[in-house]
């Protein structure tokens, strides 16, 4: 048992570049984007870990590429997150043109995840901005509190 506020999980933020399409295969996509994604799944494959298949309308070809930090306890998320997403942007910017192309006819989204003791700080800068608008991609957020 968890005493009362106590967490069991760490504090971090992580980012990824998500791509799925009905036509594209995970190991086309790698070919055209030219980055290696930490996670693919063949529309028709079980979900891993659950052992189960997605509803057919929501069944596609799926590609991920992914990094995650780890913040120490007691330590700001806030205060490491800007650089993190940065880094990341900077380490697909070779790929945009070919990316915002892909854009055009598949799904291409760059989700921020955080999980924090506290309300983050979850702002991007216009640098950031501009770098997630030159691949055509849709921005979501998700955000996990204790609060």
């Amino acid at each position: 048992m968890i005493p009362s506020g106590k967490r069991d999980y760490l504090d971090y933020v992580a980012i990824s570049l998500s791509i799925t399409s009905d036509e594209l295969s995970p190991e086309t996509i790698t070919q055209l984007v030219g980055i290696e994604p930490n996670y693919v799944r063949l529309r028709g494959a079980p979900i891993p870990g659950r052992r189960v298949s997605r509803h057919p309308d929501f069944d596609h070809n799926e590609w991920e590429f992914r990094e995650q930090l780890d913040i120490k306890p007691g330590d700001y998320i806030g205060n490491h997150s800007e650089r993190f997403i940065t880094d990341f942007l900077n380490k697909i910017d070779g790929s945009a043109a070919r990316i915002k192309e892909i854009s055009k006819s598949h799904e291409v989204r760059v989700s921020l995840v955080y999980q924090a003791h506290e309300m983050p700080y979850i702002g991007l800068t216009r640098e950031q901005v501009q770098g997630i608008a030159a691949l055509g991609a849709v921005l979501d957020y998700d955000i996990m509190t204790d609060g």
